[in-house]
């Protein structure tokens, strides 16, 4: 019995080595599971609109190394089938739209249609087109009337519908995503937001600013005054409330692009559909598509614009888009406009007040002028 007893003990001794043993390799394995698929740049499981990209809350001890490790372009860099298309007037080239060029431009290898007004002959224009962009100098007004810019975003919207029909099998056009020329475009972040999402059903990314509060929109004195296509069945006269993107950057969906073609193209068609709620371009396809065509806007709050000033580098790490503000400085010889970045980026250069050249170096440090 004594001898019994103690084979019993050496087997329950060993019963417990093995089950403790496989405790700590399940907790172990968990781990290394939970650390491979927190680090990828995507997930492999479907998103909704409440997408875990748009909510997430992040981790503040994120080692920024790790963080400008995964923020590297990916290849190719334009892999989910975005059609850029920038904004601008010709007073800009050389103050905005030559630091793009310099910087986000070369990422997506100056695939990027470009907007503006003025002279086709220009000096600027034409090393521009040299270098692959779309360069399209449009009949619009320079100024920053509502005319103006929906003149301008009209003009980006048909050229990408030429493009879209003369390219049909070309990936380039799963998303229209338009910027203006104060805007600096992270693209691996980009890319991260829209591969998670099938372009094949409507969306309509960017940022609401919950200051503007809800637009109303009361067509009772306009019904009647405007375009026919506008009024058969498609509203009814009573208050109703949408959002819009800030105009500086969104995207919109091929599949939903599609589906405000006859609001979006067409000869002056834009002007014609501002006509409607009377306000400016970003807030018309805000009305367009959240009024008209029943879609809401999917607010992400990492497209960043000249109203975000962000506090820590991780922030600016992780966001798709950030911008710059101007102000009025007094000084003796006069009011000088002075550039204010939003970034706590330090500079790398004497001359970079926007931060876009040192955040792009950060992002990229084996550009050759990184290395200066």
């Amino acid at each position: 019995m004594q001898w019994y007893g103690r084979r019993t003990i050496a087997y329950v001794l060993l019963g417990c080595t093995v089950f403790m043993s496989l405790i700590v390799y399940h907790l172990h394995y968990g781990r290394l599971v939970q650390m491979s698929s927190g680090s990828s740049m995507t997930s492999s499981r479907p998103v909704n609109r409440s997408s875990s990209f748009i909510s997430q809350s992040r981790d503040k001890s994120s080692d920024y190394k790790t963080l400008l490790q995964t923020d590297r372009p990916v290849e190719p860099p334009n892999d989910v089938g975005v059609y850029f298309s920038v904004k601008t007037t010709k007073r800009n080239y050389e103050e905005r739209l030559a630091l793009l060029m310099m910087t986000w431009f070369k990422v997506v290898e100056n695939k990027v249609t470009v907007i503006s007004d003025g002279s086709d002959n220009n000096t600027f224009v034409n090393k521009a087109r040299k270098e692959g962009l779309e360069f399209f100098i449009s009949d619009c007004s320079e100024d920053h009337s509502m005319n103006g810019l929906c003149c301008k975003l009209g003009e980006e919207f048909a050229a990408y519908y030429r493009a879209r029909e003369k390219h049909q099998n070309d990936e380039r056009y799963k998303w229209f995503c338009h910027f203006d020329d104060d805007i600096y475009v992270n693209m691996p972040r980009l890319n991260q937001l829209l591969r998670q999402y099938d372009p094949d059903q409507p969306y309509y990314f960017g940022k609401w600013h919950e200051k503007n509060h809800n637009c109303p929109y009361l067509p009772l004195n306009l019904i009647g005054k405007t375009d026919v296509r506008m009024k058969k069945g498609n509203y009814t006269p009573k208050q109703k409330v949408y959002q819009f993107a800030t105009g500086s950057s969104f995207c919109i969906s091929s599949a939903l692009m599609t589906e405000a073609e006859k609001y979006f193209n067409g000869k002056g068609a834009y002007g014609v559909s501002c006509s409607i709620p009377q306000r400016s371009d970003d807030v018309t396809a805000g009305f367009i598509i959240g009024i008209l065509l029943g879609h809401n806007l999917t607010s992400v709050a990492d497209f960043n614009s000249q109203f975000d000033k962000l506090s820590t580098l991780e922030d600016t790490l992780h966001s798709i888009t950030i911008s710059y503000t101007t102000k009025q400085v007094k000084q003796k010889s006069g009011t000088v406009k002075t550039i204010v970045p939003l970034v706590p980026v330090d500079p790398i250069f004497d001359n970079d007040p926007t931060r876009f050249m040192s955040y792009h170096c950060l992002l990229y440090p084996d550009v050759s002028w990184c290395k200066r």
